[in-house]
């Protein structure tokens, strides 16, 4: 690409910028009664479909985006002292790093990604393949993601969507696309982590999701003779037998690989 055609490129993509702000924020026609609140930095409107009911509007610069809110009253003085609340509200989570427009799903993926490349991979805590694995455990979150927002007639699901127990069928997901119970395990562990880091940022309200219990297979790896004889030990009955009393139990043992 020459240098003029990458200039025209950038003073078209400039330009469409331009036209996609001038296109998020109503026109002065559209609107049918405005008030500035704070000098400017946030304002209250009326609109021809609004049925006389105030709403809330302020531009955003950090993610250049207008919040849009109904402040659900009619009456001009109740709209202004609701706006204010707002503006506050709206500047706190400003101020403190936390953003007003929650991502999708596909965009926390990615940023946490982003994140773990440059703090984990450049600095060697993990191997760039560790991060290819959780790239690939990602991308079945955001497929799962997708299904369950398609089902609720939504063509985006973003982060804020999603609650703590919004993944109950992950499990059954990933079971029907024949993943073993151990992968499951290993996905919902760094879902956790995406989780927790998103909620750090300021870009989730969920600390972690509760995923549905998971009965792992212990495979005890020994010959015929050591297998048999640590089950019918006296000894290995009193470890059974103390468990219960102290109120414990141990992982079941569902399969004996005895080789």
């Amino acid at each position: 690409m020459t240098a003029a055609a990458r200039v025209a490129l950038v003073v078209d993509n400039t330009r469409t910028q331009k036209q996609r702000s001038k296109r998020s924020a109503p026109t002065q026609s559209f609107l049918t009664d405005k008030h500035s609140i704070y000098g400017g930095k946030a304002e209250i409107v009326r609109t021809q479909q609004s049925g006389g009911y105030w709403h809330f509007r302020m531009w955003i610069s950090e993610e250049s985006k207008y919040v849009r809110k109904t402040l659900k009253t009619k009456h001009l003085d109740t709209a202004v002292e609701r706006a204010e609340n707002e503006f506050f509200a709206i500047k706190a989570n400003l101020n403190s790093g936390k953003r007003i427009f929650s991502p999708t799903v596909q965009q926390a993926a990615e940023e946490y990604l982003k994140h773990r490349w440059e703090v984990d991979v450049k600095r060697g805590s993990i191997t760039e393949g560790r991060w290819g694995t959780i790239k690939s455990q990602l991308n079945h979150f955001v497929a799962y993601c997708g299904i369950v927002g398609r089902s609720e007639r939504s063509s985006v699901t973003r982060l804020s969507d999603l609650e703590s127990k919004s993944l109950q069928g992950y499990q059954q997901y990933r079971q029907q696309k024949s993943a073993k119970d151990v992968t499951i395990r290993n996905e919902q562990a760094t879902i956790n982590a995406l989780c927790k880091w998103a909620f750090d940022e300021g870009l989730h309200s969920v600390q972690h999701y509760v995923f549905p219990g998971l009965l792992l297979k212990t495979v005890i790896r020994s010959s015929a003779y050591n297998a048999v004889s640590f089950i019918a030990s006296s000894s290995s009955i009193g470890y059974f037998q103390s468990l219960e009393v102290h109120g414990s139990s141990p992982q079941p043992v569902n399969q004996l690989d005895c080789r």
